[in-house]
């Protein structure tokens, strides 16, 4: 079986953003980790509400559907429901305000933008009509990040090679496609 990648794959693929960051300096090693816990729990914690949103038992509809007594984050294994209560939540409460911009956006979300959905800075900006090349949406980015470390407890690594890529994430397209 050939696993190369057809041309036209590779120029749908896209940079890391996080990653690219990183390289430029924006971003330190302690983003990059509290990035990843994020990403992590939005993706266990999307993928219990899903589940729990899906029920194969037959249901009469013009009943009024009763409360179950569990919350889809009930299915998380315990570590994830420790991450989730104690270091997401919080977090995620404390970036609901709403930044200056034409359209309205939280830190939340762009935190979500780069981190869960991989989009550019520039992209973002045009998006929100945040402000182009002052490199608004990293100063955001990099003030979330910092407060989600500070909330879990995440410690910097000052012996590691503050350029080096994060370990597990690919630091350019070819290697996603290698995996």
């Amino acid at each position: 079986m050939n696993r190369e990648a057809t041309p036209e794959t590779i120029r749908k693929l896209r940079r890391d953003e996080l990653v690219f960051l990183f390289q430029r300096g924006h971003l330190e090693r302690i983003h990059l980790e509290a990035a990843k816990e994020i990403e992590e729990i939005f993706h266990a914690v999307s993928s219990a509400v899903f589940r729990a949103g899906m029920k194969y038992e037959p249901r009469d509809y013009d009943a009024p559907k009763r409360y179950s007594g569990s919350f889809p984050t009930e299915s998380l294994c315990p570590s994830e429901r420790r991450i989730y209560r104690h270091n997401y939540l919080p977090w995620a409460n404390e970036m609901r305000g709403l930044l200056p911009a034409k359209r309205q956006v939280t830190r939340l979300q762009l935190v979500i933008d780069v981190v869960v959905d991989n989009r550019c800075v520039s992209h973002i900006e045009r998006l929100y009509g945040l402000p182009r090349g002052k490199k608004a949406v990293t100063r955001h980015l990099k003030d979330a990040l910092g407060r989600y470390a500070e909330i879990a407890g995440i410690e910097p690594q000052h012996l590691v090679d503050a350029r080096a890529p994060k370990p597990g994430r690919p630091t350019n397209y070819k290697a996603r496609i290698s995996n």
